[in-house]
C-alpha cells in the first residue's frame, strides 16, 4: 500500500515537472515566434486632379482616393495585400452641360523573401477603370463610356541597406499585363440619325520598372522620430500597349509601404516617371505620414496629395 502510494506521488511529481517544462518551452516558442512575426495595417486617403480625354476634349476631374494595406512578416518572408479605390464626379450646367464620372479600383497581393540585404518578390494585381461622359444640350444628348480591366503578374528584385541614420534601396521589376478595354458611344442629335459605336480591345504588354528610394531619420525622443523620404519610379513598356502601375514602394526595416496609381502607356517604348516625397512621424507601434506624388511632366495642381497612418502589432 505504501509502495503504491509512493509510486503515485512520484508519478504526480513527474507529471507536474513535465507540465512545467512544457509550459516554459511553449512560452519560449511563443516569444521567439512573436519576435520573428509582425502584422501591419496602413490606411491612407488622398486627393488629385486627373485629365480625361473624350473625343476632341480634355476635361479635368478631381479624385478622392482611399488605400488600405495589410502585411504579415515572419523571419525572412513578407506577405501583403493592398486595396485602392479612387472616384470623382463633375457636373457642369448651361449650354455646354455635361456630367463626368470616374471610378477606379485595384487590388494586389505580394509575397517576398529576403536574403540578407536582397529581396525577391512576386506581385499579382487586377483592377478596373470606368469613366463616363454624359452630355445634355438643347440639340443633342449622348453618353461616352470607357471601361478598362487589367491583370498583372510581376517579379520584383531589389537591394537595400539600413545605415546609422538612413535607409536606401534600389529595385527592378518586370510585369506581364493583360488589358481589356470596352468603349461605347451613343449620340443623338435633333434632326439627324443616332450615332451608336462600340469597340472592344484586348492587349498584352510587357512592362519594366526601376525604383529607388532614400529615407533619413531625425530622432525626437527615445520613442519618436521623424523620417523624410524620397522615391523615384521609372516605368516603361517593352512591348504592347499597357497601363503602368506605380507602386512607389518605400522600404524600411519595418517592411514595405506602398501607394499605387495608374498611368496609361500608349505604345511600346513609351515611359513615365513619378517622384514622391513623404514626411513621417514614427513610433515602434504606429506612424503618421503626409506625402506628395507627381509625374515629372505633370503640373503641381495635378499631383497626388495624401496622408495616412499605420499600426503594427
Amino acid at each position: 500500500m505504501k509502495n503504491s502510494l509512493l509510486l503515485n506521488v512520484m508519478i504526480f511529481r513527474l507529471a507536474i515537472n513535465v507540465a512545467l517544462v512544457s509550459l516554459v518551452y511553449a512560452n519560449q516558442s511563443m516569444a521567439v515566434e512573436a519576435e520573428q512575426s509582425q502584422h501591419g495595417i496602413q490606411l491612407a486617403i488622398g486627393q488629385q486632379r486627373q485629365v480625361l480625354s473624350f473625343e476632341d476634349q480634355e476635361l479635368g476631374l478631381g479624385l478622392s482616393s482611399q488605400s488600405l494595406q495589410y502585411q504579415y512578416s515572419r523571419s525572412d518572408w513578407l506577405f501583403g495585400m493592398t486595396v485602392n479605390h479612387s472616384a470623382g464626379e463633375k457636373v457642369a450646367s448651361g449650354n455646354m452641360a455635361y456630367q463626368l464620372e470616374l471610378d477606379s479600383r485595384a487590388i494586389s497581393t505580394f509575397a517576398e523573401v529576403n536574403l540578407n540585404d536582397f529581396w525577391l518578390g512576386l506581385v499579382v494585381a487586377q483592377g478596373r477603370d470606368d469613366s463616363q461622359y454624359k452630355i445634355t444640350r438643347s440639340n443633342a444628348r449622348g453618353n461616352i463610356r470607357d471601361d478598362s480591366h487589367f491583370r498583372n503578374l510581376g517579379l520584383d528584385l531589389g537591394y537595400g541597406r539600413f545605415l546609422t541614420s538612413s535607409y536606401w534601396s534600389v529595385s527592378a521589376s518586370l510585369t506581364q499585363q493583360w488589358l481589356t478595354a470596352k468603349k461605347e458611344l451613343n449620340l443623338v442629335k435633333i434632326g439627324t440619325a443616332a450615332i451608336i459605336q462600340s469597340s472592344d480591345t484586348k492587349e498584352q504588354a510587357l512592362l519594366a520598372g526601376l525604383n529607388s528610394s532614400y529615407e533619413y531619420y531625425f530622432p525626437l525622443t527615445d520613442d519618436y522620430e521623424l523620417a523624410l523620404s524620397g522615391t523615384a519610379n521609372y516605368q516603361f513598356s517593352l512591348s504592347g500597349d499597357g497601363r503602368s502601375q506605380f507602386n512607389n514602394q518605400r522600404r524600411s526595416p519595418a517592411g514595405v509601404q506602398q501607394n499605387q496609381r495608374n498611368e496609361v502607356l500608349t505604345s511600346s517604348g513609351s515611359s513615365a516617371t513619378a517622384l514622391s516625397v513623404r514626411l513621417s512621424l514614427l513610433h515602434a507601434r504606429y506612424s503618421l505620414f503626409a506625402e506628395v506624388d507627381k509625374l515629372v511632366d505633370q503640373p503641381s495642381s495635378d499631383a497626388y496629395y495624401g496622408a495616412g497612418f499605420g499600426i503594427s502589432f
